[in-house]
This record gives C-alpha cells, structure tokens and sequence, in this order.
C-alpha cells in the first residue's frame, strides 16, 4: 500500500471586489504542511479603489466608487470636465487642501490604481479655480511621464420659477391697480420683474475660491406687447447668474385678456316647440368668442319667462362664461372670479311640423363643457350629418357623425373625447434632472401602460399607468436611478501572449456590477496564470488583460491496467508546460493512485502512461479521510479492526470497491483494507472557479457549518473539488471548507 502525497489547496480571490473580502490570497494545506495564512496580494488594488467593506456602503459610496479613472486612459492635453470643488467643500482651506479635494473628485490613479499626486500648473484668478493640472507617472520601461490636462467646469443654470399657474386671466375692462402698474410703467414691462410679478430665480452652483458669492439677476427677455392690457400676450423673462458663464435659464409669463363676447353669433337662436331641455339652466346652449378669440359658454338665466310650450319671441338674459378649451372655467386674477358677461337678447320658440329646429351641442367628454353648438332645420326623422369643423384636437367617431331629428328631442348632446397630445417627462428623484421624456397623442380617457427609462425604477408603481387627460397633458414622473448593481457595465478583455507581448485578441461585453467574468483563452492558447481566467467587474468600460501562452505541448496520456498490463484508454490534448490537467479514467476503471487523477503538463515528458485498475464504482471513486479528524483506522474485508495499521487525516485515496458489512458502508483502499464510509468524503476532481452569489457560510467536509467563517457576496474563489455531502452538491474552497452549489455559480 503506497501513501498519497500530500494535496495542496490554493483559494484565491481572482480581482478585489466590491465587497472588500479581508482575505485576498488564502494557501490552505492539510494539516501536516503549512497552517493556513493571509498574504493580502490583492488588497493594495482594492485599497486603491476604495472599495468599502459591505454592500451597503459600496452603494451609498457609488460616486466615489465610479470617478476613479486610470492616467492611461487619457492622452497628453486632454480636456476634462469636472464639477467644481467650490469654497468650503474641502476641510483644510490651503492649496493643499483643495489639490487633494480635487484630486478626490477627478480621482485619476496609475494603472495598478494607485492614486497620483495632482499638480495645479494654472489657476483662474477670478474664481481660483484651477484651470490646468498635471499628473506624473512611471512608465514600464520605468521612465517618467507627465501628461497634462485641461478642466472644464460644468456649472448649472440658474433656475427661473414661479408660484402662479399660467395663463393671468383679466377683463379689459377692470384690470387690477396692481397689474395696471406692472405693465404700464414708461420701460414697458420692467415693472413685471417685481413681486407683484411674483417671478423668482436663484442659482445652483455656490461661492468660489475667492469668495465670490453665486447671484442672479432677472430681466425681461423680450420686449412687452405694446397692446398686451388690450390683447393680452407673453412676456419672457431670462434669469442670469452673475459670477460663471453658463446658459440663462427662461420663463414665459402669459397674459389673457377677455372682452365683451359677439353677441350677433346667437341672433338666430331658435327653440322648437316642446324643447323642455333649455329649462335646465346648468345646460350650455352655445359656445360664442369675443375679438380675442377666447371661448365662452352660453346659458340662460330667466327661464321662468319662457313657455316653450307656446311659440313666440321671448326677451331672455344670456350669461356668457369665458373658459379655457378644454379646461374648466376660470378666474380672474387678483379676484378669483369667473368672467362672465350677461346681455338680454331675443329667443324664437318656432311650431314648424315640416322642418324641425334641432340644437346640437358638442360636450367633451372629460370635463362635461360644451365645446362646440351646431343648429339646424330638417325634417323630423332626417339622418344628418354632424359638421366636421370641431375645435382643434377634436374628432367624431364613426357613431357620431350622423343623428336623427326627433322633434320630441330636438336638442342633442354628443359627447366626444379630445386627441391628447401628452408630454411625459421622467425627473431623477435624487438630482431633480430631467432623465428621458416621452411624447406622443391619445383618446382623452383611455390609459397606456408605461415603463422606466433604462437603468431607472419608478418611486410610485401608480405612474405605470397613464391615462390621457387633456387637462394635463405634461406629467412629470419620479424615478430613481437604478442601484449602481443594477446598472449595465461595459468590459473589454485584450488577451496578450506573454512570450511576445503582443494581443492576439479581443473581446467585448457587458455585465452588472461585481459580475464575475470568465475569460476564455483564444484557440491554441491556454492561461499564464490563475488570476488570467477572469476578473471582477468593477465599473463601467473596464479593461482586463488576460495573459496567455501559446498551447505548445502535445501531451497523450496511457491508461494501463495495473493486472494485464495492457492498454485500456488514452487521453490526448494540448497545453502549457506546468499546467495541470484533470484526468478522467476509461468507464469501469479507478486509478490506482488518487494523486494520478490530476496531470501536469510536461514537455520533456509529454506521453506518460497511467495506472488504472477495474472498479465496481463508476463514478466517485476519490476520497479523502477527513481533516482534522485524527487517525482513520482499516478494517478487513469482514469489519475486523487491523490495530497495525492507520490512514492520516486529510490524504486522499483511490478505491474500486463500496461495500456494506453487518449494515456498515466501507470504501476499499487496499487489497483487504477498508475504510468506514463515514471516516472519508468522496469527490471528483475539479478545476474551476466558483462565483457567490451572496454571503455564503461554509461547510467542512462532513457538511457541518463554520460558525466563524462566512464568504463576501459576488466574490470569486478557486475549486478543485466537488462532492455531495449529506446529500447537498458543494464545491471545496479551502482545506476544509465547501460551499453549496446551490449559493454559487461555477464557472
């Protein structure tokens, strides 16, 4: 009986990650060889990218995390722009002190992420704000280079609002002493930046570097109407911020002035006989306009002096109500009133039995206003047609284009929905910016279903459904801007020969935030080195170097059977020299030695011939006594004890054969050697990688948990076994510790 050599395990953490893990590089051996020691290889680049310790401070840290940008990634004189580190944005108010504070927010650091010492070569002398900066940095070759860049500041503009709905609505007639002061004055409408006006402005951006405080001015844009107390009109105001040069930002103030309706339009009203629905006097009977072109509904109020019942002229008082198509009506400013106008005109009640007089009144079907009045003569019984002149936006169904006259219901109300032009604009809830804006048109009172701009959610799963409304065409919907984790990151993978420097390929893709990705050497090469098979991505257009050796050694390995001596398999491939292949025996054969499940690639040796023997065991015929649980003791192929002989702890074994004495399970190791079942784990070799998809605990060998131990989420570690314990598949991470497979992902 030969004893195996020992195993060494290596757990590496591939890339810093997200996460932070405090063990980077683990080397985990039995317990004969070396105990188990951190040696931190890779925290010098997680520490360089202050990557935080948990998942919830790498979200709540996302600025931070995304501004670091390697110095490679920029070409000499470049301009780069950068929001500015304003007066008391930094703790320490010296030029050192805002070097640093600069230096946080462009975060520039080498190619290993090491951050660079910034130098301010120019400096603006109003705002002493840095104009020029310069990094150094050693090359490969181990020669210093400086680049030198360029910042262009992004400020914003000022913001222009004010608390009063437009339109201002007035009667020419009886304009407020204050309005009348607003725009009367010998400027023309300077007046109107006043707080009668009520127009405010204030800037985002805060004092400079040399105290210069950020003030807006408000002026009028444009130049007022001269007739705008007569026609009404608009007046744009612009707000100017004082101190930096960016866009003014503008506001439209509009002005609506009502006048005495044309009357003439109802000169002709007439009322058939038996027409009982004008006694209602809620109900519009006509929409008219005044020389304006503002709209108003008709009603009349001295219904108890008509008898529609009895056919003649009748003195009536009409009472026209401006309102603002399609809205409700509205209100004078300063009065809070609704404009009305009254006149006492003449109403016809007609007994015409051959032509029937019929009112048609147009109703929108949101708002329940006469939009529109159509009138007539026809035969009772007539089909006719509705006019097709609406007002604007307007459209008639096809069952709405024809009524029949009924003389016992002259009077007919259609109802029809507006075509809603909808702007829908998506505010970021955090920056209160615009994030995307939807467009388009729709039937007044029918819904849409809406969705997100890519890479946001909606704060409020009631804004998924829209309904057009006329009344408000524009919406603005809260959204929040995805976790950073969520967002989609761009990757590009060079892999380069490291015997000849040069790339041989490339690839492109695309992942979340610590994704694990799994490189795939290009045909004919193979891995340098375990950290090439993949990486951690870390932020957005990320670029990883995978190093690869060409695959020149052709290997064949000989499977003999160890009691005939002849041929039974072979296994052929390709790879580099030192690699380590895992090997897998003909069916109906187990190796003779455990250590031959696994083969280093060797190009003095390429053709080896391996050992096997028959096995009863298909499948799993690898074990390994358990670490840390002392001595395995052999029994005999009856369950005799043999006190001579002994199994360390943690070595691995090859058996053919499974075997149950008096209710007992025993693998065979050895001619007549038996191990208990329970003393030993089987597994199947493995090379590969294995990705947690949250913090995962960690099992030893017999499937009891660590207490002390747990794996970081999105970390990914190093396997080379897999085996089912107490019936759960897990993947061996360490010398002794295994996660599920079900908390991880293989790659």
């Amino acid at each position: 009986m030969k004893k195996m050599r020992t195993v060494i395990l290596t757990s590496i953490l591939l890339s810093a990650t997200v996460l932070g893990s405090n063990v980077s590089l683990i080397d985990a051996a039995s317990k004969e060889s070396t105990p188990i020691k951190v040696t931190n290889e890779l925290t010098k680049q997680a520490d360089a990218l202050d990557v935080e310790s948990t998942l919830d401070d790498t979200e709540q840290n996302s600025e931070k995390f995304i501004a670091k940008h390697k110095i490679s990634e920029y070409k000499d004189d470049d301009t780069i722009e950068v929001v500015p580190v304003y007066m008391f944005e930094f703790p320490f108010y010296d030029d050192d002190g805002y070097a640093q504070a600069l230096q946080d927010r462009l975060g520039i650091v080498d190619d290993e992420g090491n951050p660079l010492k910034l130098e301010i070569t120019k400096t603006d002398e109003h705002t002493g704000f840095a104009e020029e900066i310069s990094y150094s940095d050693t090359n490969e070759k181990g020669e210093n280079i400086t680049k030198h860049f360029k910042l262009k500041y992004i400020y914003e503009s000022p913001y222009i609002y004010s608390t009063i709905d437009n339109p201002l609505y007035f009667k020419s007639s009886d304009l407020p002493s204050n309005f009348q002061y607003i725009i009367e004055d010998g400027n023309k409408g300077s007046n109107l930046d006043t707080d009668e006006s009520n127009i405010s402005s204030h800037s985002g951006n805060k004092t400079d570097l040399n105290n210069h405080e950020a003030t807006v001015t408000t002026t009028i844009a444009s130049e007022v109407p001269e007739d705008i107390a007569d026609k009404g009109g608009v007046i744009e105001f612009t707000a100017k911020d004082n101190l930096y040069e960016v866009p003014a930002s503008t506001l439209k103030r509009e002005v609506v002035i009502s006048k005495e309706p044309d009357w003439s339009q109802l000169e002709s009203y007439q009322i058939q006989k038996g027409d009982k629905r004008v006694l209602n006097k809620d109900d519009n009977i006509s929409v008219i306009s005044d020389s304006n072109g503002n709209d108003y509904q008709v009603t009349i109020n001295d219904l108890k002096d008509l008898d529609v019942n009895k056919p003649g002229q009748y003195d009536l008082e009409y009472k026209a109500t401006l309102y603002n198509l399609p809205y409700s009506i509205v209100e004078e400013y300063g009065t809070n009133k609704p404009i009305t106008y009254t006149k006492t005109m003449p109403v016809t009640v007609v007994d015409n039995k051959s032509e029937i007089s019929y009112n048609l009144i147009l109703v929108d079907k949101k708002t329940g206003n006469t939009i529109a009045t159509q009138s007539g003569s026809a035969p009772d019984g007539t089909k006719v047609d509705i006019d097709s002149k609406l007002p604007a936006g307007y459209t008639l169904t096809d069952a709405q284009k024809t009524f029949t006259v009924d003389a016992k219901n002259p009077t007919k109300v259609v109802t029809v929905a507006k075509e809603v032009p909808y702007t829908i604009n998506f505010i970021d809830k955090d920056t209160g910016e615009s994030v995307d804006e939807l467009t388009g048109t729709g039937k007044e009172g029918e819904s849409m279903l809406l969705t997100a701009p890519e890479g946001y959610t909606l704060n409020n799963s009631a804004d998924m459904i829209y309904t057009f409304d006329s009344a408000s065409p524009t919406k603005e919907i809260s959204v929040t801007k995805d976790s950073i984790l969520d967002q989609d990151m761009n990757y590009t993978i060079k892999y380069e020969d490291v015997d000849t420097g040069k790339v041989i390929d490339e690839e492109t893709g695309t992942g979340k935030l610590g994704d694990y990705v799994a490189a795939e050497a290009p045909e004919g090469y193979a891995f340098d080195k375990l950290t090439s098979y993949g990486f951690v991505l870390l932020k957005d257009d990320m670029a990883f170097t995978s190093y690869v050796k060409k695959s020149d050694v052709t290997y064949t390995i000989t499977y003999i059977d160890q009691d005939t001596n002849k041929e039974v398999g072979t296994q052929t491939g390709s790879g580099i020299n030192g690699d380590e292949v895992t090997l897998k025996t003909p069916a109906g054969y187990t190796f003779v030695n455990a250590n031959d499940a696994t083969y280093q690639v060797d190009k003095d040796s390429p053709n080896i011939k391996v050992f096997v023997k028959q096995s009863t065991l298909t499948e799993d015929n690898l074990i390994t006594t358990h670490p840390y649980g002392g001595y395995v003791e052999i029994y005999d192929e009856n369950g005799k004890l043999n006190k001579d002989v002994v199994l360390s702890q943690n070595t691995d074994w090859a058996t053919d054969q499974k075997k149950t004495i008096d209710g007992v399970d025993y693998y065979r190791v050895a001619t007549n050697q038996y191990v208990k079942a329970d003393s030993v784990y089987v597994y199947s070799p493995l090379t590969g990688v294995v990705t947690t998809s949250k913090v995962t605990p960690v099992y030893n060998s017999k499937g009891q948990l660590v207490l002390d131990r747990a794996l970081d989420k999105d970390a990914p570690w190093y396997s080379d076994r897999i085996s089912k314990i107490k019936g759960e598949k897990m993947y061996r991470v360490a010398t002794d510790e295994w996660v599920k497979a079900s908390d991880v992902t293989l790659n």
